[in-house]
């Protein structure tokens, strides 16, 4: 999938997809490679998921594909519906996978990006739980870079990367990002984890955000699923903006360019809230940021699961 150019045109796919009275289970397990790759209709991939959803679930590679085309839809707020696919089985079969593949990486992000879905719509726990859940989640997802072979990758934003290190790196920012935007969303919660915007989580998400923004365009050209996550990535420092008047959201705003048709809209929205600058971005290396922040927030929350556990069980 990594090196394979995406070919013909995602308009006559669909409407041949359309055509079609059903779809066998083994053109649903085809499309579901051309999702991430082709700016396809939401229609198209709803029916390729609904196909494997209510198919036979004796191929863990196509229901591994099939719960990660859903989450990263959900995240990049494609609208989507819910369906039942075994989620549980995608950390295991991940790890399945030989450790230095780009699969087994891609499906453990995947089930990462799968669990925050699941944990925002969990209501059933008590808040001691709940907070130990939330701790938990983000540690992982701080954690899991340190499994990365070096292929996989991406050290710093002006050196060059494999694409599959880039890729992995944009799905990476797009959990923490999401996760962080929602912990900040909910002060409740962002005080149960020791979560506050202050400058130095600020600084962490506009890093993240930086580096989502750098990416060369043969990556984008191959990969719809960038082309959206950088659309979520200025959706989420957008609203970083309102809710903190953090400055440097506006000068990684403005690095948001090369900006595909389907995005322009919401281009123009964001340079009409937060005017036309121009604004200096902060000289920070996102380097040292990321794992300065990484290191002394992954002791934080040991601190934090550790006492969540000690109250539970008192």
């Amino acid at each position: 999938m990594m090196h394979a150019q995406p070919a013909g045109d995602p308009a006559v796919l669909d409407t041949a997809v359309a055509s079609q009275p059903s779809l066998s289970l083994s053109d649903a397990a085809g499309l579901l490679l051309l999702i991430p790759c082709m700016p396809l209709a939401d229609a198209t991939v709803e029916r390729v998921l609904d196909t494997i959803a209510s198919g036979p679930h004796h191929y863990p590679e196509v229901l591994a594909g099939a719960i990660s085309t859903q989450t990263w839809k959900q995240l990049v707020y494609r609208p989507s519906t819910h369906l039942a696919l075994p989620t549980n089985m995608l950390h295991t079969f991940a790890l399945s996978l030989d450790e230095r593949s780009f699969a087994r990486h891609y499906l453990l992000l995947a089930d990462l990006g799968t669990r925050f879905q699941q944990q925002t719509q969990q209501t059933q726990l008590d808040p001691e739980s709940a907070h130990l859940a939330w701790a938990k989640l983000e540690y992982e997802c701080l954690l899991w870079q340190v499994r990365l072979p070096p292929h996989l990758l991406d050290l710093r934003d002006e050196l060059p990367a494999t694409p599959e290190s880039l890729v992995i790196h944009q799905l990476s920012s797009l959990v923490l990002l999401s996760l962080y935007s929602h912990i900040l969303d909910n002060p409740e919660l962002g005080r149960s984890v020791a979560l506050r915007p202050v400058p130095g989580v600020l600084y962490f998400m506009c890093a993240l955000a930086r580096s989502v923004f750098i990416c060369p365009r043969a990556v984008l050209d191959r990969w719809e699923l960038v082309v959206d996550i950088r659309a979520t990535t200025a959706r989420i420092l957008l609203r970083l903006w309102h809710q903190t008047r953090f400055e440097n959201c506006r000068a990684i705003l403005a690095m948001w360019t090369d900006i595909e048709p389907q995005h322009e809209a919401l281009a123009a929205q964001i340079q009409r809230e937060i005017g036309t600058g121009p604004w200096t971005v902060d000289e920070i290396d996102g380097y040292s940021v990321f794992w300065t922040f990484r290191d002394l927030r992954a002791l934080t929350l040991e601190l934090i699961v550790q006492k969540e556990k000690q109250e539970l069980h008192a």
